[in-house]
Protein backbone atom coordinates (compact mmCIF):
# COMPACT_ATOMS: atom_id res chain seq x y z
CA UNK A 1 0.00 0.00 0.00
CA UNK A 2 2.82 2.35 0.94
CA UNK A 3 4.59 1.60 -2.34
CA UNK A 4 1.41 2.41 -4.27
CA UNK A 5 1.17 5.80 -2.52
CA UNK A 6 4.79 6.54 -3.32
CA UNK A 7 4.25 5.59 -6.97
CA UNK A 8 1.11 7.76 -7.06
CA UNK A 9 2.96 10.74 -5.57
CA UNK A 10 5.88 10.26 -7.97
CA UNK A 11 3.38 9.97 -10.86
CA UNK A 12 1.66 13.21 -9.83
CA UNK A 13 5.01 15.00 -9.52
CA UNK A 14 5.98 13.82 -13.00
CA UNK A 15 2.65 15.00 -14.40
CA UNK A 16 3.11 18.41 -12.76
CA UNK A 17 6.68 18.68 -14.05
CA UNK A 18 5.63 17.55 -17.53
CA UNK A 19 2.74 20.02 -17.48
CA UNK A 20 5.08 22.84 -16.48
CA UNK A 21 7.47 21.91 -19.30
CA UNK A 22 4.60 21.81 -21.85
CA UNK A 23 3.27 25.14 -20.58
CA UNK A 24 6.72 26.71 -20.84
CA UNK A 25 7.37 25.35 -24.31
CA UNK A 26 3.90 26.32 -25.52
CA UNK A 27 4.46 29.88 -24.33
CA UNK A 28 7.79 30.03 -26.16
CA UNK A 29 6.88 28.20 -29.34
CA UNK A 30 6.95 30.13 -32.58
CA UNK A 31 3.42 30.59 -33.91
CA UNK A 32 2.39 31.36 -37.47
CA UNK A 33 -0.90 33.04 -38.35
CA UNK A 34 -1.96 33.44 -41.99
CA UNK A 35 -4.49 36.08 -43.07
CA UNK A 36 -5.88 36.25 -46.59
CA UNK A 37 -8.14 38.81 -48.19
CA UNK A 38 -9.17 40.66 -51.34
CA UNK A 39 -8.28 44.36 -51.22
CA UNK A 40 -10.02 45.41 -54.43
CA UNK A 41 -11.07 44.04 -57.81
CA UNK A 42 -7.47 43.36 -58.91
CA UNK A 43 -5.60 42.88 -55.64
CA UNK A 44 -5.35 39.88 -53.30
CA UNK A 45 -3.16 39.84 -50.22
CA UNK A 46 -1.78 37.14 -47.94
CA UNK A 47 0.01 38.02 -44.70
CA UNK A 48 1.96 35.48 -42.66
CA UNK A 49 2.53 36.67 -39.08
CA UNK A 50 5.25 34.88 -37.12
CA UNK A 51 5.20 35.45 -33.36
CA UNK A 52 6.72 34.18 -30.14
CA UNK A 53 6.06 35.11 -26.51
CA UNK A 54 3.03 37.13 -27.72
CA UNK A 55 5.33 39.36 -29.78
CA UNK A 56 5.40 39.63 -33.56
CA UNK A 57 8.82 38.65 -34.83
CA UNK A 58 8.28 38.79 -38.57
CA UNK A 59 5.62 39.39 -41.22
CA UNK A 60 5.69 38.03 -44.75
CA UNK A 61 3.28 39.79 -47.07
CA UNK A 62 2.44 38.66 -50.58
CA UNK A 63 0.35 40.98 -52.74
CA UNK A 64 -0.95 39.68 -56.06
CA UNK A 65 -2.08 42.24 -58.66
CA UNK A 66 -4.12 40.76 -61.51
CA UNK A 67 -3.95 43.13 -64.51
CA UNK A 68 -5.52 40.69 -66.99
CA UNK A 69 -8.31 43.15 -67.87
CA UNK A 70 -5.95 46.12 -68.12
CA UNK A 71 -2.96 44.91 -70.11
CA UNK A 72 -2.84 46.25 -73.67
CA UNK A 73 -0.33 47.37 -76.30
CA UNK A 74 -0.38 50.85 -74.80
CA UNK A 75 -0.13 49.55 -71.22
CA UNK A 76 1.87 46.27 -71.20
CA UNK A 77 2.46 44.35 -67.99
CA UNK A 78 5.90 45.99 -67.72
CA UNK A 79 4.15 49.36 -67.33
CA UNK A 80 2.29 48.16 -64.23
CA UNK A 81 5.39 46.43 -62.87
CA UNK A 82 7.37 49.67 -63.07
CA UNK A 83 4.50 51.56 -61.48
CA UNK A 84 4.40 49.19 -58.49
CA UNK A 85 8.19 49.29 -58.21
CA UNK A 86 8.27 53.09 -58.27
CA UNK A 87 5.36 53.33 -55.82
CA UNK A 88 7.17 51.30 -53.19
CA UNK A 89 10.59 52.93 -53.14
CA UNK A 90 10.09 53.83 -49.46
CA UNK A 91 11.04 50.22 -48.62
CA UNK A 92 14.44 50.73 -50.23
CA UNK A 93 17.40 50.68 -47.83
CA UNK A 94 15.17 50.19 -44.76
CA UNK A 95 16.94 47.89 -42.33
CA UNK A 96 14.98 44.75 -41.55
CA UNK A 97 12.99 44.83 -44.82
CA UNK A 98 13.43 42.59 -47.85
CA UNK A 99 11.30 42.90 -50.99
CA UNK A 100 10.87 41.04 -54.26
CA UNK A 101 8.86 41.77 -57.38
CA UNK A 102 8.10 39.33 -60.18
CA UNK A 103 5.71 38.86 -63.10
CA UNK A 104 3.71 35.71 -63.77
CA UNK A 105 1.65 36.12 -66.93
CA UNK A 106 -0.57 39.17 -66.42
CA UNK A 107 -0.10 39.05 -62.66
CA UNK A 108 2.46 40.92 -60.60
CA UNK A 109 3.54 39.41 -57.28
CA UNK A 110 5.06 41.75 -54.72
CA UNK A 111 6.49 40.29 -51.52
CA UNK A 112 7.65 42.15 -48.42
CA UNK A 113 9.44 40.47 -45.50
CA UNK A 114 9.77 42.62 -42.35
CA UNK A 115 11.87 41.58 -39.34
CA UNK A 116 10.65 43.30 -36.16
CA UNK A 117 13.95 43.13 -34.32
CA UNK A 118 14.73 45.85 -31.77
CA UNK A 119 17.85 46.53 -33.84
CA UNK A 120 15.64 47.62 -36.76
CA UNK A 121 12.77 49.29 -34.86
CA UNK A 122 13.94 52.89 -35.23
CA UNK A 123 14.32 52.46 -39.01
CA UNK A 124 10.91 50.78 -39.30
CA UNK A 125 9.21 53.58 -37.37
CA UNK A 126 10.90 56.32 -39.38
CA UNK A 127 9.88 54.53 -42.59
CA UNK A 128 6.25 54.54 -41.42
CA UNK A 129 6.06 50.73 -41.24
CA UNK A 130 5.48 50.65 -37.48
CA UNK A 131 3.36 52.98 -35.34
CA UNK A 132 4.27 53.61 -31.70
CA UNK A 133 2.81 55.05 -28.54
CA UNK A 134 5.17 58.00 -28.72
CA UNK A 135 8.59 56.48 -28.03
CA UNK A 136 9.47 57.47 -31.59
CA UNK A 137 8.35 60.37 -33.73
CA UNK A 138 5.04 59.19 -35.18
CA UNK A 139 3.32 62.39 -36.29
CA UNK A 140 2.78 63.39 -39.91
CA UNK A 141 3.99 66.74 -41.20
CA UNK A 142 3.59 68.79 -44.37
CA UNK A 143 6.52 70.77 -45.70
CA UNK A 144 4.72 72.97 -48.22
CA UNK A 145 7.65 75.38 -48.41
CA UNK A 146 9.65 72.63 -50.12
CA UNK A 147 7.01 70.31 -51.58
CA UNK A 148 4.56 72.75 -53.09
CA UNK A 149 2.46 70.49 -55.29
CA UNK A 150 0.35 67.48 -54.39
CA UNK A 151 -0.52 65.27 -57.35
CA UNK A 152 -2.65 62.20 -57.89
CA UNK A 153 -2.89 60.01 -60.98
CA UNK A 154 -6.24 58.30 -61.31
CA UNK A 155 -9.15 57.32 -63.53
CA UNK A 156 -12.30 59.06 -62.35
CA UNK A 157 -15.71 57.34 -62.53
CA UNK A 158 -17.55 58.13 -65.74
CA UNK A 159 -20.76 57.34 -67.62
CA UNK A 160 -22.23 58.32 -70.97
CA UNK A 161 -18.79 59.61 -71.97
CA UNK A 162 -18.98 62.13 -69.12
CA UNK A 163 -17.16 62.29 -65.80
CA UNK A 164 -19.17 61.35 -62.74
CA UNK A 165 -19.24 62.55 -59.15
CA UNK A 166 -16.87 64.83 -57.27
CA UNK A 167 -13.31 64.69 -55.98
CA UNK A 168 -12.33 66.76 -52.96
CA UNK A 169 -9.05 67.21 -51.05
CA UNK A 170 -9.98 67.39 -47.37
CA UNK A 171 -7.95 68.38 -44.27
CA UNK A 172 -8.63 69.08 -40.60
CA UNK A 173 -9.03 72.74 -41.57
CA UNK A 174 -11.59 72.03 -44.28
CA UNK A 175 -11.42 71.19 -47.96
CA UNK A 176 -9.11 72.71 -50.56
CA UNK A 177 -10.82 75.87 -51.92
CA UNK A 178 -13.92 74.93 -49.95
CA UNK A 179 -15.37 78.43 -50.40
CA UNK A 180 -15.65 77.67 -54.13
CA UNK A 181 -18.36 75.09 -54.80
CA UNK A 182 -17.73 73.24 -51.53
CA UNK A 183 -14.25 72.38 -52.74
CA UNK A 184 -15.42 69.88 -55.36
CA UNK A 185 -13.08 69.24 -58.30
CA UNK A 186 -10.78 72.15 -57.51
CA UNK A 187 -7.73 70.41 -58.88
CA UNK A 188 -5.75 71.38 -61.95
CA UNK A 189 -5.13 68.93 -64.79
CA UNK A 190 -1.55 68.44 -65.91
CA UNK A 191 -2.32 68.22 -69.64
CA UNK A 192 -5.19 70.70 -69.43
CA UNK A 193 -8.11 68.41 -70.27
CA UNK A 194 -9.88 65.29 -69.04
CA UNK A 195 -10.84 62.25 -71.11
CA UNK A 196 -13.45 60.00 -69.45
CA UNK A 197 -12.04 56.54 -68.83
CA UNK A 198 -8.38 57.59 -69.22
CA UNK A 199 -5.74 58.08 -66.51
CA UNK A 200 -5.22 61.75 -65.69
CA UNK A 201 -2.78 63.57 -63.44
CA UNK A 202 -4.49 66.08 -61.14
CA UNK A 203 -2.53 68.45 -58.95
CA UNK A 204 -3.02 71.01 -56.17
CA UNK A 205 -0.92 74.07 -55.37
CA UNK A 206 -0.59 73.96 -51.58
CA UNK A 207 1.19 77.32 -51.35
CA UNK A 208 -1.79 79.47 -52.36
CA UNK A 209 -3.26 81.82 -49.78
CA UNK A 210 -6.30 80.50 -47.89
CA UNK A 211 -5.73 77.09 -49.47
CA UNK A 212 -8.23 75.30 -47.21
CA UNK A 213 -11.36 76.23 -45.27
CA UNK A 214 -14.35 78.33 -46.30
CA UNK A 215 -14.00 81.52 -44.27
CA UNK A 216 -17.23 80.96 -42.30
CA UNK A 217 -17.70 77.93 -40.07
CA UNK A 218 -14.23 76.72 -41.11
CA UNK A 219 -11.71 79.60 -40.95
CA UNK A 220 -9.36 79.93 -43.88
CA UNK A 221 -5.95 78.38 -43.39
CA UNK A 222 -2.74 79.02 -45.33
CA UNK A 223 -0.08 76.34 -44.99
CA UNK A 224 3.25 77.52 -43.62
CA UNK A 225 6.06 77.94 -46.15
CA UNK A 226 8.78 78.44 -43.53
CA UNK A 227 8.37 75.40 -41.27
CA UNK A 228 6.88 71.93 -41.17
CA UNK A 229 3.23 71.75 -40.14
CA UNK A 230 1.56 68.85 -38.37
CA UNK A 231 -1.33 67.41 -40.35
CA UNK A 232 -3.95 65.18 -38.74
CA UNK A 233 -6.39 64.82 -41.65
CA UNK A 234 -5.26 64.77 -45.27
CA UNK A 235 -7.47 62.72 -47.56
CA UNK A 236 -9.22 62.55 -50.91
CA UNK A 237 -13.01 62.32 -50.76
CA UNK A 238 -14.73 60.62 -53.72
CA UNK A 239 -18.50 61.13 -53.66
CA UNK A 240 -21.77 61.56 -55.56
CA UNK A 241 -21.24 58.74 -58.04
CA UNK A 242 -24.53 57.55 -59.49
CA UNK A 243 -25.37 54.02 -60.58
CA UNK A 244 -26.72 54.05 -64.14
CA UNK A 245 -26.65 51.95 -67.28
CA UNK A 246 -23.22 52.16 -68.86
CA UNK A 247 -21.74 53.99 -65.88
CA UNK A 248 -18.49 53.09 -64.20
CA UNK A 249 -18.70 54.01 -60.53
CA UNK A 250 -15.24 52.64 -59.74
CA UNK A 251 -12.06 54.68 -59.70
CA UNK A 252 -8.45 53.60 -60.11
CA UNK A 253 -5.62 55.35 -58.25
CA UNK A 254 -2.12 54.85 -59.65
CA UNK A 255 -0.14 57.02 -57.27
CA UNK A 256 -0.20 60.04 -54.93
CA UNK A 257 2.99 62.11 -54.58
CA UNK A 258 4.32 65.57 -53.70
CA UNK A 259 6.66 67.60 -55.90
CA UNK A 260 8.84 70.66 -55.39
CA UNK A 261 7.99 72.20 -58.77
CA UNK A 262 5.71 71.65 -61.74
CA UNK A 263 8.79 70.83 -63.80
CA UNK A 264 9.55 68.00 -61.35
CA UNK A 265 5.99 66.72 -61.74
CA UNK A 266 6.17 66.87 -65.54
CA UNK A 267 9.56 65.15 -65.59
CA UNK A 268 8.24 62.35 -63.37
CA UNK A 269 5.21 61.79 -65.62
CA UNK A 270 7.34 61.89 -68.78
CA UNK A 271 9.71 59.29 -67.35
CA UNK A 272 6.76 57.15 -66.30
CA UNK A 273 5.33 57.29 -69.83
CA UNK A 274 8.65 56.07 -71.26
CA UNK A 275 8.71 52.97 -69.03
Amino acid sequence: MENKKKKLIIGLILIIILGAIVFYLTGHLTKTTICKGTLDMITDEEVEVISSDDKVKETKTKVIYDYTDYVSESYPISYYKDYIKNSNTFYKNVKGVKTSLKVEGNKIIYEVDIQYSQDYMKDLVEAGLVSTNGSYKDKVYLNVGVYRYLAIKMIRPYGGNKLQGNVKLDTQYGAYKENEGSGNNKYQILDGEETPGSPEVYYYDLQIENAVGNGTNKPFHTFSQTEEEEIRTFQFVMADFKEANGSNTEYTVYWVRTFKTLDDLKAFVEQEDKN
